[in-house]
């Protein structure tokens, strides 16, 4: 069966960067989580989910504020519309 795997979030770990670009500052390059980086990708929950979970179809992530519900309403619309057509 295939299916795809959609992730929407709000925000794109605004947070996370703030926080590691303060510790760059005040401590230099060697001060930053090895973790940053993944933990600030918000296309890698679509992406566990994927492996986790077997999804063979699209895989899609979007940070789009306020907005990120009705973007993944939109977006599964055209994947299963699309899917239909084939």
């Amino acid at each position: 069966m295939k299916w795809a795997s959609t992730f929407h979030r709000a925000s794109a770990g605004f947070d996370i960067i703030e926080r590691e670009h303060i510790k760059l500052i005040q401590g230099g390059p060697g001060r930053i989580s090895p973790f940053f980086i993944p933990s600030a990708i918000v296309n890698l929950a679509s992406g566990h989910i994927s492996i986790r979970y077997g999804a063979r179809g699209p895989n899609s992530a979007t940070a789009t504020a306020c907005s990120a519900s009705a973007h993944a309403i939109g977006d599964s619309f055209k994947i299963s519309s699309a899917a239909r057509r084939r």
